[in-house]
């Protein structure tokens, strides 16, 4: 699956907010990018959107 795949629902999933899609959409990232290595950039930013949104939420 390449980031053309991915692009949109990770757009979507970041627009909600939605941690749990992200870390989904996350695992799946760094399975393709093992088989791949097209998706540094997806990963990363997902990463950071989630670091972001847990350090956000309530102890």
């Amino acid at each position: 699956m390449t980031l053309q795949l991915y692009a949109p629902a990770i757009r979507d999933a970041l627009a909600r907010g939605d941690m749990k899609e992200m870390e989904t959409l996350l695992h799946h990232a760094k399975m393709v990018h093992a088989e791949q290595g097209d998706l540094e950039n997806a990963i990363s930013e997902l990463e950071r959107a989630i670091e972001k949104l847990r350090a956000m939420a309530p102890p």
